[in-house]
């Protein structure tokens, strides 16, 4: 630029500052940027910068945009490379106007200290006014400014370029600039740093889309891996390389075929890779450090071109974290304690004890007594004493499901195992009792086929599911229940005698309700009070002649029967005391108020209630069971047992 147009320029400087008029040739950015440095009353008289930041406050600047300065300073190195030897410098400064970065010429840095532009110096527009930095912030603009079009006497001598720098939400977080003597100013060089503004732009808004990526990667509770196109590893969050084994590995593009040298079992994740179909939960183990990993495996594949290349996601989900879900949100929990277990007879406590002390030991339990003597509860009360509590407790009747079905119901069953088996396959209950415990009540009626399966998975800790192949180590802790006399199967050749040994490691038998009667008043009295909250009827209590009932019944159904009828007896009850009325008729007599007859014997007292019953439900045997608080298959064993058929 020759004086002369310097002088022109500074005369509309002289004359915007002192009297307020405008030139009409002034560039439409540089007039509005004069007006609001008047209406902020900017000082246009400055002969060098005062406003610069301290060192703490550059090197936490810094700090907070630490990943756009790595990108920021290799653009600016090659654009000072690009005008090494013209006397410009390249700056970049925050969405503050404070310079946090410069590459440039010497010379261009003893230019630009004589009115401090110069790193740690805050160039805003509301500060300095009309300038390089300040302007393209406020605006988001680019600007070139040249020598007396700055609003800041201290800048007169210079020519700026700058342009604003935004985010991939479109803000706008810093300024590029290049600054030199006003005389060297070219239209070109506006072009220069604007282009190298977008080239920052760009990186950074991949680096944050990558960091973002990253972030939600990052964030999932599963494993995941990436492959490309050449089924090579691309992308790894930390809980798939802990999962893998694959700490201090450089997995960043390794191989499938690698991976399958370097984690014993990897093969048949590689297998599911290659059908390139979705795989969904397909339970997969893999060695690492000695040591079997189980993981359910989930994979979609990608295609990502219109070339058709393809890439694949895999997500694996610890079994351990899968069964902890499945215990908090699949009702896989047990939910009763010893404190559930009421009674003070010694009977009870003394099998209380006994339960307390093996629930802190490993091996398997058989709980056995008649039916509702509280097996299950027992059963459940040992899981929570136990180191497994924190794991699933899992329970299966084996009376309650069909024969053909037990097995896929214990051990699971892969895709296409039998007609209508459900795609992917699905886990069984030892599966989802991993660390916990499983529950096999009436396990006297589990066919004598699936035995063997049984033993086996005892002995080897081991299970397959049925149409599979693949091996599934399992960890967990039998507890069985039966009503039966094991024994007697035994020795009728309806179970195996090698299983009831591994099953009876230690027996407990739970007394009748019959050989506890002391305990029968307090039960009745519990349940009325915990089932009376339940339904909304508060200090209930039973009268004598109810009491003395209930203590002379027999108890076919046990603690189970004795629960019920005071249900029954709560949904009768009008106020707040339970009488004879309100009892089943079998408890006393067809048709009067009388207690059963003092000496009646315990047999002739359960089959005179099993009779009462039937005949009070014209011989259903649901309903009938469903009163007495016991199973129907208990029921029919004992209508053959009296020969009441």
């Amino acid at each position: 630029m020759m004086d002369k147009q310097w002088q022109e320029l500074r005369q509309q400087w002289k004359q915007a500052v002192t009297t307020g008029t405008l030139a009409n040739d002034l560039p439409p950015i540089i007039k509005e940027s004069w007006l609001r440095c008047r209406e902020q009353n900017v000082n246009p008289f400055l002969k060098t910068n005062p406003y610069l930041a301290s060192a703490k406050e550059l090197r936490e600047r810094r700090e907070k945009q630490e990943e756009l300065l790595v990108i920021t300073n290799q653009v600016m190195e090659k654009l000072a490379y690009l005008v090494k030897g013209s006397d410009f410098m390249a700056v970049f400064a925050d969405k503050d106007g404070y310079i946090l970065e410069a590459h440039g010429d010497a010379s261009a840095f003893e230019f630009g200290k004589l009115s401090n532009f110069t790193v740690e110096a805050c160039w805003a527009e509301e500060l300095l006014g009309t300038n390089g930095v300040g302007t393209p912030l406020a605006t988001g603009q680019p600007v070139q400014i040249i020598g007396p079009q700055h609003w800041s006497l201290s800048a007169h001598n210079a020519t700026c370029s700058g342009a604003p720098i935004r985010d991939y939400l479109g803000q706008v977080i810093g300024c590029l600039n290049m600054t030199g003597d006003y005389r060297k100013a070219h239209p070109h060089t506006l072009g220069m740093v604007v282009a190298a503004a977008n080239t920052i732009e760009n990186q950074f808004r991949l680096q944050q889309e990558s960091n973002f990526k990253e972030a939600i990667m990052e964030s999932l509770s599963e494993g995941v891996m990436v492959l490309n196109e050449t089924e090579k590893v691309t992308h790894m969050n930390q809980v798939a390389v802990k999962l893998l084994g694959l700490d201090g590995v450089e997995w960043n593009l390794i191989t499938l075929e690698k991976l399958k040298k370097m984690i014993p079992g990897f093969e048949r994740i590689i297998t599911l890779i290659k059908r390139y179909q979705p795989v969904n939960d397909e339970l997969i183990q893999f060695k690492v450090n000695q040591n079997w990993v189980k993981c359910t495996l989930t994979i979609r594949t990608l295609r990502v071109l219109k070339s058709g290349q393809r890439g694949s996601v895999l997500a694996f989900s610890e079994t351990g974290r899968v069964n902890r879900l499945v215990k908090q949100i699949g009702g896989a929990k047990a939910q009763l304690t010893f404190k559930d277990i009421v009674g003070s007879h010694p009977s009870i406590t003394k099998v209380i004890n006994t339960a307390r002390k093996v629930a802190l030991s490993a091996s398997h339990i058989l709980l056995t007594g008649e039916s509702g003597t509280g097996k299950e509860v027992f059963a459940q009360a040992i899981h929570n004493e136990s180191y497994r509590a924190r794991f699933p407790f899992v329970a299966l009747n084996c009376a309650a499901i069909p024969r053909e079905l037990i097995g896929s119901e214990l051990f699971g069953y892969v895709e296409g195992a039998f007609t209508g088996a459900r795609r992917g396959g699905n886990p069984g209950k030892f599966e989802l009792a991993d660390g916990g415990t499983i529950f096999l009540d009436e396990i006297g009626d589990m066919p004598l086929e699936l035995q063997a399966h049984l033993l086996r998975v005892i002995e080897e800790k081991k299970i397959t599911r049925l149409g599979g192949q693949d091996v599934i180590p399992v960890d967990v802790r039998i507890i069985t229940a039966t009503n039966r006399n094991l024994q007697g199967e035994v020795e009728k050749g309806n179970f195996r005698v090698d299983l009831f040994y591994r099953l009876n490691v230690i027996n407990l038998s739970l007394p009748s309700l019959r050989e506890r009667k002391s305990d029968i008043a307090i039960l009745a009295l519990y349940f009325a009070g915990r089932l009376g909250k339940f339904l909304g009827k508060t200090e209930v209590s039973i009268d004598q002649p109810a009491l003395e009932a209930l203590k002379s019944y027999a108890w076919p159904g046990n603690v189970r029967e004795l629960q019920n009828t005071i249900e029954r007896a709560l949904n009768l009850l009008t106020g707040t005391i339970i009488k004879l009325e309100h009892l089943p008729a079998g408890m006393y007599g067809t048709g009067g108020n009388e207690p059963p007859v003092a000496g009646t014997s315990i047999k002739e007292a359960e089959i005179n209630a099993i009779i009462q019953i039937m005949q009070k439900h014209g011989g259903n045997r649901k309903r009938a069971a469903l009163e007495l608080g016991i199973a129907r298959s208990t029921l029919y064993r004992k209508l053959e047992e009296f020969r009441l058929l």
